[in-house]
């Protein structure tokens, strides 16, 4: 059994979520975003308080988690690091009844996760392991200063491309690997 523990976010990391987001957005508002239109990792910032509403009311119905496609090689990683690393996966919950079943079962279904692997939670800064990746330089930040001997990774998306200046940013999978692996030497 591998000693070290990897902890990985899931949105934007190992499933498309902006680009369904981007879809609902559009439906209510009509306009069209991609990912490049930002300065800010959160994408919804565009939202006046109404569309926003519709906006997540839409998300919350059931279906939109368990709907959601995971990233390309993200499977492919999520095996190979289970090689290096018990792999847990820590992420926030959406606040809606059917999140958080949708997420899990999803997580089994695609990655084969067990409940045990599967942390819900938006305090990912109390999470204890040795490495961390996540898109949310915020979380990165956070998890670094309550983790101070851990790794902390910033998964590159282009909506943060000038946030999380001084983070460790990694924009491949095999880069991850590489770094986790270096934790073993």
């Amino acid at each position: 059994m591998p000693a070290l523990e990897f902890l990985c976010d899931v949105d934007e990391v190992l499933c498309d979520f902006q680009n369904p987001a981007f879809d609902l957005i559009k439906r209510v508002t009509g306009r069209v975003y991609t990912p490049e239109s930002f300065d800010t990792w959160d994408i919804f910032s565009v939202l006046d308080e109404k569309e926003a509403d519709q906006v997540f009311n839409l998300m919350e119905q059931p279906g939109f988690c368990a709907s959601l496609h995971p990233a390309q090689g993200a499977v492919e990683f999520i095996q190979e690091m289970r090689e290096y690393a018990n792999v847990y996966v820590v992420t926030s919950p959406q606040h809606n009844r059917h999140w958080v079943y949708e997420r899990t079962e999803w997580l089994r279904e695609h990655f084969g996760f067990q409940k045990k692997h599967i942390i819900h939670t938006a305090a990912k800064h109390m999470v204890r392991g040795d490495a961390f990746l996540d898109d949310k330089p915020e979380h990165i930040e956070n998890w670094s200063k309550k983790n101070p001997n851990g790794l902390a990774m910033l998964w590159h998306i282009p909506n943060t491309r000038n946030l999380g200046q001084g983070l460790l940013r990694v924009k491949t999978w095999q880069e991850v690997l590489e770094q986790v692996r270096a934790l073993n030497v």
